[in-house]
């Protein structure tokens, strides 16, 4: 009955749905807030004012779901926890100004993590919350946590316990394993990635302009 009525959700108006996910489900919504033809299957959901959710994404296994203000999900984006670890976390918690584009995957098994004035841009970004242990073939969640101020370019790689440092930008194509302390405005590239201070590119320009 759950899974047919949020089904049926999906084609309503905005007005209707959110009424129904507020007093059926118990979903947090705020004021000014829209969501368009998704999928929205979690224990608990809270979306921040001004915050919008659009067409065609789909929020599967997901024990809790919170977004603050002012922020947007676009279009085709998948977050998923496991169906079968219930001990999981299997949550996304965000701050405020979260913006991300279309066409992502979220792996929120481990747990996802944004902080605030966060943008995942451009498309196919994917967040993996869990590894499997080549030594006893055992799967294992682990969280993936961003700080504030961050900019993800397209097709960046971000695997299971990964941790970006605030001020920085992820560039095109990244993989993200491990833990980055940034300076203000770093620029992370490459596979595996590596972090380039801004002062660092100054220095370079310098150095070219003097030549």
């Amino acid at each position: 009955m759950r899974k047919f009525l949020l089904l049926f959700c999906i084609i309503l108006p905005n007005p209707i749905k959110l009424f129904i996910f507020r007093r059926v489900f118990h979903y947090e919504i705020g004021d000014d807030c829209t969501i368009g033809m998704s999928y929205i299957d979690c224990r608990t959901f809270s979306l921040g004012d001004n915050s919008s959710i659009g067409h065609f994404n789909t929020f599967t296994h997901v024990k809790s779901f919170k977004m603050g203000e002012k922020s947007s999900v676009g279009n085709f984006n998948k977050f998923s926890g496991s169906k079968n670890q219930k001990l999981w976390p299997n949550s996304f918690n965000s701050g405020d100004y979260i913006g991300i584009s279309s066409h992502h995957h979220f792996d929120v098994g481990g747990g996802i993590t944004l902080a605030s004035n966060i943008v995942v841009g451009g498309v196919n970004v994917q967040f993996w919350g869990h590894e499997i242990d080549i030594e006893d073939g055992s799967t294992r969640s682990k969280p993936i946590k961003v700080e504030s101020q961050v900019y993800i370019a397209s097709n960046v790689l971000i695997a299971p316990g990964a941790k970006i440092g605030s001020n920085c930008i992820v560039g095109l194509g990244a993989v993200i394993s491990g833990k980055f302390r940034c300076d203000d405005f770093s620029l992370i590239i490459g596979n595996p990635a590596t972090a380039i201070p801004k002062k660092m590119e100054i220095r370079q320009k310098l150095n070219e302009w003097r030549r």
